[in-house]
């Protein structure tokens, strides 16, 4: 039987989810929310899409990025409810559900020698790079890269 495993940077307006089967990086998705201007829909919206695409893919394994608590106190209390939401959808479901923080998986993701960037802007960059270094992959959004990379990170933890 395949394994299939979610990676999920979620955002309540833009959220980015990396698709792996058996380990290997299958596809991509993203969920926007940024044309929605009240933030209660926004946030519904982009709670009930991830929920939608959890129950459609059926994985074995969510994995999530944990939030970072520099953020405003609004984003951040908005996050920790996304990430909530997603937990309970997997334990509704019997989904293994792990967290992993930015420099976790970061550090799994790079070379031995290689630091990673310090300032937000530089960090976005560097994994959109990654992902292209890695997967070939051009023209996405740190959203999506950030996905690609935290299920990598995942699954490099057990080799």
């Amino acid at each position: 039987m395949d394994c299939k495993l979610l990676a999920i940077d979620s955002s309540t307006s833009s959220t980015g989810v990396g698709i792996f089967i058996n380990g290997e990086y299958k596809s991509h998705q993203i969920i926007v929310t940024k044309n929605i201007k009240n933030k209660i829909d926004k946030f519904e919206m982009m709670m009930t899409s991830i929920c939608d695409l959890i129950e459609k893919e059926s994985p074995q394994i969510v994995v999530t990025e944990l939030t970072v608590v520099s953020r405003n106190a609004e984003a951040q209390r908005n996050l920790s409810m996304l990430l909530g939401a997603i937990y309970y959808k997997c334990l509704e479901l019997g989904i293994e559900y792990h967290s992993m923080r930015p420099t976790e998986w970061r550090k799994l993701v790079r070379d031995k020698d290689e630091k990673t960037p310090r300032k937000r802007e530089e960090l976005k960059k560097w994994s959109q790079e990654k992902v292209h270094d890695l997967l070939g992959l051009n023209e996405i959004s740190d959203d999506i890269s950030d996905a690609i990379l935290l299920g990598m990170a995942y699954i490099n933890k057990f080799d």
